[in-house]
């Protein structure tokens, strides 16, 4: 079975409840999870990681630690303007 490896920092308890990730203890340096059989214990400092079984879980885990980053994607509606002062022309030593 494929085991994947997923950075879960900042996403909310109630999120990992809904995949089935239960917080069964915290304290201020550490945070115990249970799913299933298995229990995952987490410090809290630094980056979080954890192993999921289930690869619908890892990409809904993935995709909520994307969603929480800006991305510097250009603007759809704007992407193919012109951009301001127009077109710039070929550079000269490439003219033929």
């Amino acid at each position: 079975m494929a085991r994947f490896y997923v950075e879960i920092s900042g996403v909310s308890q109630e999120f990992l409840d809904f995949l089935g990730y239960f917080l069964v203890y915290e304290d201020r340096n550490y945070k115990l999870l249970k799913n299933k059989d298995e229990y995952y214990l987490l410090e809290k400092k630094g980056k979080q990681y954890l192993y999921v079984d289930d690869k619908n879980d890892a990409d809904l885990l993935t995709g909520a630690f994307i969603a929480r980053h800006k991305i510097d994607a250009p603007d759809p509606n704007t992407a193919l303007d012109e951009p301001e002062g127009g077109i710039p022309d070929e550079p000269e030593d490439e003219k033929k």
